[in-house]
């Protein structure tokens, strides 16, 4: 406690050192600077009697291919798709419809 400060200073310290800017950076891609490699210890979750969803849900994200390649994703866990969207509105009872450039959702006339 209290150390917090002197703990900062000494990690930037380190990770703008030369020595280390040198070990993260390809030489052979335009100088742009990249990890040679990451070791991820599995044993610790693995050995527990049963490893929890929560646990294991960041090692899914850091296995997932959109962030060992660095690709963007576009679509969004919150999007819904049309056609469901259509029949979920025609379930329950109401209709979409434009007024003055506005989405209002009413209750379908049929």
């Amino acid at each position: 406690k209290g150390n917090t400060d002197e703990f900062y200073k000494e990690c930037e310290k380190l990770l703008s050192s030369e020595k280390y800017l040198d070990s993260i950076t390809r030489k052979d891609l335009f100088d742009e600077p990249s990890l040679k490699g990451v070791f991820i210890d599995l044993k610790s979750i693995l050995e527990q009697e049963k490893p929890s969803f929560s646990k294991l849900k960041p090692l899914f994200k850091i296995f997932h291919k959109d962030f060992l390649l660095s690709e963007f994703n576009p679509n969004d866990a919150n999007s819904l798709n049309n056609a469901f969207y259509k029949e979920l509105l025609y379930i329950l009872g109401l209709c979409e419809s434009k007024q003055n450039s506005k989405l209002i959702i009413a209750k379908s006339e049929e």
